[in-house]
């Protein structure tokens, strides 16, 4: 299985196209690999089509990252979200390009942010649950290749991961 993370930063690149020809929602813009649903796909294509309206592309990547890191802490028991970190991007996430806003304007941009990230969250779930031993696998190893620059602390390394247990 490719690294969900990984297949997500490739989907994350094709933003400026997709966010260029808003006609472009109904086109796979989703890494297509081997057990991904063509529901998963549209699904995916059609949240990204939204949400790349109105986010920058640096935003959608770092929303990217912290929902992929909302998964694993929720699907890992290996796994916990550094919530301080998180905090600091969410917060500056919501505030990418507030520049002039009206305070309303700048409330309905941070609201439609925390939106995108709880749909992104819910689009890594539903693709890490269906290889969830591969997912965490590969959710630990890249916390550990990242080190303080991961979302996510290490729990515990006593045992491999294997779900169900």
């Amino acid at each position: 299985m490719k690294s969900l993370l990984f297949a997500c930063a490739a989907c994350v690149v094709a933003l400026p196209a997709v966010a260029q020809d808003t006609a472009a929602s109904t086109e796979t813009t989703a890494v297509t690999e081997p057990g991904v649903s063509s529901e998963y796909i549209r699904a995916y294509d059609v949240a990204m089509a939204r949400i790349s309206q109105t986010l920058s592309h640096e935003t959608v990547a770092h929303l990217s990252l912290l929902a992929y890191s909302a998964a694993a802490a929720g699907l890992c028991p290996d796994l916990a979200l550094d919530e301080s970190a998180v905090y600091g991007a969410l917060v500056a996430s919501t505030h990418d390009a507030l520049d002039g806003a009206t305070k309303d304007e700048a409330q309905q941009h941070k609201d439609f942010a925390l939106i995108a990230f709880g749909v992104l969250t819910g689009l890594m779930l539903e693709k890490a649950v269906t290889e969830e031993e591969a997912f965490c696998t590969e959710a630990v190893e890249y916390t550990q290749s990242v080190g303080a620059d991961s979302f996510l602390q290490q729990v515990s390394t006593a045992v491999p991961y294997s779900a169900g247990e």
